[in-house]
C-alpha cells in the first residue's frame, strides 16, 4: 500500500477548490503558489497523510464528482465539507502543523453549523472576566441573514494567553485589526463563534457557550444535540 498525502487548496478561481495528491508535501506548495495548476495558483489548506493515497484522492472526487470543473481537480465546492469528508480518513494530518486532528474536526463542524444557519439570526453578546484583573471582555456579534458572523467595533479584547494559545491564523487576524488600546475599532467577519471568541478574549475558548442571545442563554442551545444526530 503506497503511503501518501491528499490535500485541499483555495484557488484564485473565486468558488473553486483544488483536491489532489502528492507525495511530496513542501515541493507541492511551492509548485501550487508560484507556477499553479490550470495557471491558477492554489494554496493548500489542509492536508492528511493516507494509506492508498491516489485512491482516497479518487474517493473525493468521486464523492464531491457533481461540483466538478471537467476533467480538472478544481471543484466548486464547499472546502469545509472537503475538509470534514478527509479527516475521516484513517490517517495523520500533516498541515497545518498545530493543533490536533480532534480540533481540526470540531473546529470545521463548528464552520459548517454556522454556515447551515444552526444559528438564528440576531445579535448575541460576550461578557468574561479577564482571569487575575478586575477588567472583562466585552462584545457584541451580529448573525445576518446571510449567515455571517461579525464582530462588532467596539469590543474590548483581553490580553494574549501563552498557556492556551490562539491559532496562528486567529493570531495574525488579531493583530492585522485596528485597534485603540484594547477596544476594536473594526467590523470582523468571523468563521465561527469559538474563531469570534478566541480573538476578542486572548485565549482559546468556546465559543457556544461564551455567547449570549438577548435572554442570557448561550448559543450551545441552537446546536444540534448528539442524540439528534444518531
Amino acid at each position: 500500500m503506497a503511503k501518501g498525502i491528499v490535500y485541499v487548496a483555495t484557488s484564485e478561481i473565486d468558488g473553486l477548490i483544488k483536491i489532489g495528491s502528492t507525495q511530496n508535501l513542501k515541493k507541492r506548495m511551492h509548485e501550487l503558489e508560484t507556477d499553479g495548476y490550470k495557471r491558477q495558483k492554489c494554496d493548500i489548506v489542509f492536508a492528511i497523510e493516507v494509506e492508498d493515497y491516489e485512491d482516497k484522492e479518487d474517493l473525493l472526487h468521486s464523492i464531491f464528482g457533481k461540483s466538478r470543473a471537467g476533467k480538472t481537480e478544481f471543484f466548486a465546492e464547499d472546502i469545509e465539507l472537503v475538509k470534514q469528508t478527509m479527516l475521516a480518513f484513517d490517517g495523520k494530518k500533516v498541515f497545518p502543523e498545530e493543533g490536533t486532528q480532534e480540533e481540526m474536526f470540531k473546529e470545521v463542524t463548528e464552520v459548517i453549523n454556522v454556515k447551515n444557519g444552526v444559528i438564528p439570526e440576531g445579535t448575541y453578546y460576550l461578557d468574561i472576566k479577564i482571569q487575575g484583573t478586575k477588567d472583562r471582555c466585552t462584545a457584541t456579534m451580529v448573525v445576518t441573514e446571510e449567515r455571517k458572523l461579525i464582530l462588532q467595533k467596539g469590543a474590548v479584547f483581553g490580553p494574549l494567553s501563552e498557556k492556551s494559545a490562539i491559532t496562528k491564523g486567529w493570531k495574525k487576524t488579531r493583530e492585522s485589526l485596528k485597534m485603540d488600546g484594547n477596544v476594536l475599532l473594526e467590523e470582523l467577519e468571523c468563521k465561527s463563534p469559538s474563531m469570534a471568541a478566541a480573538i476578542v478574549c486572548g485565549y482559546r475558548t468556546n465559543g457556544w457557550t461564551a455567547w449570549k442571545n438577548s435572554k442570557d442563554e448561550p448559543i450551545d442551545i441552537y446546536r444540534p444535540k448528539k442524540s439528534d444526530e444518531d
